[in-house]
C-alpha cells in the first residue's frame, strides 16, 4: 500500500503539477478577494479529481494490467486511490484554511475548524460519487459522472447559502461531515467491489 501511495505521488509531481500551480494561484486569489467562497472551494474540487487523474494515467499506460502481476490486491489499488485522494484533500483544506485565518484579525478559531470542515465537505463529495463509475466503466466513460458530482456540490452550496438550518440540529455541520466521510468510505468499498469484478 505504501508502494502504491508513493507511485501516486511521484505521478503527481510529475503529471499533475499544473494543477498544483493552480491551486496556489486560487488561494492566492481568495486572500485579495472579499467575495471569495468560490476561490475557496475550488482548490478542494481540484484536488477531489487528482485521484481520477491519477488513475487514468495508469490506465493509459497499461499501468492496471502490470499492477496485477504484483503481489497487490484490486481492493488495495482501490483503496491507495481513496487514501491518496483523501491525503490531497485534507492538505488543500488545510492550506485554503490558513490562508483564510491570515485574513482574520484576531484569528478565530472557531471560524477556522467551520471553513476546514466545509472544505473537507466540499472536497469529499465529488471523489464518493465519481470514483466508483471510474472502477466500473473506466476513466474516459466514468469522466462524466464527475461533472455531475460537481454540479450537485455547486447546486447544494449555493442551496445552503439560502436556507437557514436551525443550530445544533440533525443538518449542522459536524454531521454532514461525519456523513460524508461515511459516504467515502461506503463509496471505497463499493469500487473495490465492482473493480474486482472487471477485467482490466
Amino acid at each position: 500500500m505504501n508502494g502504491l501511495l508513493i507511485k501516486d505521488f511521484y505521478m503527481l509531481m510529475k503529471y499533475c503539477r499544473i494543477y498544483l500551480f493552480i491551486t496556489v494561484v486560487f488561494i492566492g486569489i481568495s486572500l485579495v478577494n472579499e467575495n471569495n467562497t468560490f476561490f475557496m472551494y475550488y482548490p478542494c474540487l481540484l484536488a477531489s479529481i487528482l485521484p481520477v487523474s491519477l488513475y487514468a494515467f495508469d490506465e493509459k499506460e497499461k499501468w492496471c494490467n502490470y499492477c496485477g502481476t504484483l503481489p497487490v490486491s484490486k481492493s488495495q489499488y482501490v483503496f491507495a486511490k481513496y487514501i491518496f485522494g483523501l491525503i490531497i484533500v485534507v492538505i488543500a483544506a488545510l492550506l485554503v484554511t490558513v490562508a483564510q485565518a491570515l485574513k482574520m484579525e484576531p484569528i478565530r478559531f472557531n471560524d477556522c475548524i467551520s471553513i476546514a470542515a466545509e472544505l473537507l465537505l466540499v472536497g469529499l463529495l465529488p471523489p464518493s460519487v465519481i470514483l466508483p463509475f471510474i472502477f466500473i466503466f473506466g476513466a474516459e466513460k466514468g469522466r462524466i459522472a464527475y461533472f455531475v458530482a460537481i454540479a450537485l456540490v455547486v447546486a447544494a452550496t449555493m442551496g445552503t447559502e439560502q436556507i437557514s438550518l436551525p443550530e445544533g440540529g440533525i443538518f449542522s455541520l459536524p454531521f454532514a461531515l461525519l456523513l460524508a466521510f461515511v459516504l467515502y468510505l461506503f463509496s471505497g468499498l463499493l469500487s473495490s467491489f465492482f473493480y474486482q469484478k472487471r477485467e482490466v
